[in-house]
């Protein structure tokens, strides 16, 4: 799913995603998605009620989540 820039686009290739758009680009729940963001796990901004994330936040955030190499069983014979 490519998220569409939002009016929260900084000029530097960021911007920001609801938390239906999070859930839907990783794979999760609104509701496990909610626990983490007050967890203090996902870094988020809350204004008001409403709770938004940062792409690029995301992004890094899927990065440190990574487990193994994707060469992991592919070398050649």
């Amino acid at each position: 799913m490519k998220a569409k820039v939002a009016e929260g686009d900084n000029g530097k290739g960021d911007f920001f995603l609801t938390v239906d758009e999070v859930a839907k680009m990783i794979g999760v729940s609104k509701a496990w998605l909610y626990r983490q963001a007050k967890a203090g796990m996902v870094s988020h901004l809350r204004i008001g009620n409403v709770i938004r994330f940062s792409n690029n936040d995301i992004v890094r955030w899927l990065s440190s989540h990574k487990r193994g190499d994707v060469g992991d069983g592919l070398r050649a014979r």
